[in-house]
């Protein structure tokens, strides 16, 4: 972003410059004697610092200026919409990780909700074995479901906070799963409309979130 922004200032530098083109330049001269060398003393001038101004200005450039200017013009254009781009693709990522982190966090609900499920059925199966103990494959199947859950978890988890760690480099502050909530839950169906999803709105309404 700093780049971009620098560079749409230093297109307008260029415009500037181009125009200062039609401008009289007018400047300051002296001059002096350093060292003289003569046969005949009567034949040394003066020593003393001669003042001057000089003055220089464009009269007929041809249409070269007003080009020049033109040029400077469409390359301060250039620079204004590629920082203008450059802020959509920003708030875009931005947009991106914001949901990306609150998918992980919505299926690390629905995993532990299904963990908590298997662990009941273990303590089920327990029982059952006390009495049955044919039922021995079918928990140790459970088992392995169990702690396949609970290994998916702790890849989720570990997805959740690179995905924060990466989106709190944008936003200058630390991001914490407890800041993540549905942006859009509020909304009406009607509200969701194409112009919702600009990304400089959608920039906005997702961080108004992360700062609430």
């Amino acid at each position: 972003m700093k780049e971009a922004l620098a560079n749409v200032e230093a297109a307008q530098n260029c415009v500037e410059q181009s125009k200062s083109q039609h401008f009289p330049i007018v400047s300051v001269t002296g001059s002096k004697t350093l060292r003289q060398y003569h046969k005949y003393e009567d034949n040394y001038g003066s020593t003393k610092i001669i003042p001057g101004i000089q003055a220089e200005m464009n009269i007929f450039a041809f249409g070269a200026i007003e080009k020049d200017i033109e040029r400077s013009y469409k390359e301060k254009e250039y620079y204004k919409h590629t920082y203008t781009a450059t802020q959509e693709e920003i708030a875009y990522t931005i947009g991106q990780l914001y949901l990306t982190a609150l998918n992980m966090k919505e299926a690390i609900s629905v995993m532990e909700k299904s963990l908590f499920r298997h662990q009941q059925i273990l303590q089920d199966l327990d029982i059952i074995m006390e009495n049955d103990e044919g039922r021995e494959s079918e928990f140790v199947q459970a088992e392995t479901r169990m702690l396949m859950a609970q290994q998916e978890i702790n890849n989720y988890r570990q997805k959740l906070l690179a995905t924060l760690n990466t989106l709190s480099k944008y936003t200058r502050t630390k991001v914490v799963e407890e800041q993540l909530s549905d942006p859009f839950l509020q909304l009406k169906e009607e509200q969701l409309s194409p112009s919702l999803f600009f990304i400089n709105k959608k920039e906005k309404f997702i961080l108004s979130h992360i700062y609430d």
